[in-house]
């Protein structure tokens, strides 16, 4: 299945998948960070173009400090905003 979403917000930092799992060279940590959006939104982001993604729907799947978590979610989550205009 190709999903629509994961072909808009394709960026030089943001590479290599799996199913709702994505990576990026963070400026924040200095190897490569997993995240996934929230299997509740899933489908939205995949399927509607017009659906908006919060950073509450960026999950990071590696395992790093909270404050280092909340600060890759922005950057990710700036990263989208930036690639859908």
């Amino acid at each position: 299945m190709k999903c629509m979403r994961v072909v808009r917000i394709k960026q030089k930092r943001c590479y290599g998948m799996t199913l709702n799992k994505f990576y990026i060279k963070s400026e924040h940590h200095t190897e490569d960070v997993a995240y996934r959006f929230n299997p509740n939104v899933w489908h939205e982001v995949t399927n509607w173009k017009t659906y908006k993604v919060k950073v509450t729907d960026i999950q990071i799947v590696s395992d790093l400090p909270k404050d280092v978590k909340m600060l890759i979610k922005r950057e990710v989550f700036e990263d989208i905003l930036a690639s859908e205009q």
